[in-house]
Parts: structure tokens; C-alpha cells; sequence
């Protein structure tokens, strides 16, 4: 599941697809764990959206070789999409963003995030200030899908 919340006051926003990427590093090279897809949606503004999407076929070997010895692992997520923005009757081009985390997934499937409520937090890889300051990204991405992977690896 992905979480996003539009803190625009008077901006809301078109969706396209939204892709998200999850890959690992193995002696030195990225290897593609899954990829997750949340169909294109509108968000008002000031409002929040959780959206499912689909999961297409996980490479449970990748999985397994990015394990360490502790049972833990670091992948790589990464979000590309492209979003319209609608000021009252009026909708600008699109924009295309990318963000990006490492996140380190423990034994047990859980990440190192103190702060529940918020989840992890993704940056802008685009770090124009103009897209920064007309749109706030805030991601927060749900751990049930890494869950699910580490659990897939494990077993």
C-alpha cells in the first residue's frame, strides 16, 4: 500500500501510473526484486489517499541472496511518476518525478523506523526549487510488501 498525502491548499492532483521499483545489490550489481503499480487517480487538495496496487512477479532467488547472514537486507525502492496539477478549472502540463530510499528490512521483516505514524519518508531525486516549492512530496510507504518479501525469502 502507498500513502500520500496532498498538503496543497488549493492544488489538487492527477496520477498517472505509479511505478514503484524494488531492487538489490548483489557482488556489486542492482538486481530487480519486484515492481509494484498503482493505477493513475485524482487527490483533492488537502487530502490523503491510500492506495493498492499490483505486484508483478517477485524473483524469490534475488530475495534470497540479498539476505545477510543476520537476516537482514537493504533494497533500494524507487517511485517514478507523473503528475498534473489542477488549479480551479485549470491543469497545468506534467511533470515527471522520481524519489528514492534505502531501506533496510530486519529479520523479522520490519524496517528501522522510529516514527511509525510516518513511515518512510522518499526525496525528490529532481531537486528544482520551483516543483519543490509548487509540490510537496510526501510518501510514506506501508512495510507489508517488504514484509512480504523477506517472508518469501525466508521460507
Amino acid at each position: 500500500m502507498v500513502r500520500l498525502k496532498n498538503i496543497n491548499v488549493r492544488q489538487g492532483i492527477y496520477y498517472d501510473d505509479l511505478h514503484l521499483s524494488f531492487s538489490t545489490s548483489f557482488n556489486n550489481s542492482s538486481l530487480l526484486v519486484a515492481n509494484y503499480t498503482v493505477p493513475r487517480f485524482y487527490q483533492g487538495h488537502e487530502k490523503k489517499a491510500k492506495k493498492w496496487g499490483q505486484v508483478l512477479p517477485i524473483n524469490n532467488q534475488t530475495v534470497f541472496q540479498a539476505v545477510s547472514p543476520n537476516g537482514s537486507a537493504i533494497f533500494r525502492v524507487e517511485l517514478k511518476m507523473q503528475v498534473k496539477y489542477k488549479v480551479m478549472s485549470w491543469k497545468t502540463k506534467r511533470y515527471k518525478l522520481k524519489a528514492s530510499v534505502n531501506l533496510e528490512v530486519n529479520e523479522d521483516g520490519a524496517t528501522k523506523v522510529k516514527d511509525k505514524e510516518d513511515g518512510i519518508k522518499m526525496k525528490i531525486s529532481d531537486s528544482s526549487p520551483r516543483r519543490l516549492t509548487f509540490f510537496h512530496l510526501c510518501f510514506s510507504i506501508i512495510c507489508i510488501l517488504m514484509n512480504w518479501l523477506v517472508f518469501l525469502a525466508i521460507c
